[in-house]
């Protein structure tokens, strides 16, 4: 079985492990489907997986842990 899957994803591309049709290698948003890879803010992160899709954010920090990055929280600027 292992094989199987070995010989899969070599012969697609590499590893897809949101299975979103897009491997890894080249996925904005490795471990949350998003097959259209879309980056509304073109940080590099699919919009699937950024706490601020709409704000350009590479660290993609997020002090208090609630989902929304640092960059576009405004609860945030109360995190010291």
């Amino acid at each position: 079985m292992i094989r199987a899957m070995l010989l899969v994803a070599a012969l697609s591309g590499g590893v897809d492990v949101d299975d979103d049709g897009v491997p890894d290698a080249r996925d904005n948003c490795p471990h949350e489907e998003n097959p259209g890879q879309r980056d509304a803010d073109r940080d590099g992160w699919g919009d699937a997986c950024d706490g601020c899709p709409n704000v350009p954010d590479a660290t993609q920090l997020d002090a208090d842990g609630d989902g929304w990055g640092d960059a576009c929280d405004p609860v945030d600027a109360d995190v010291t």
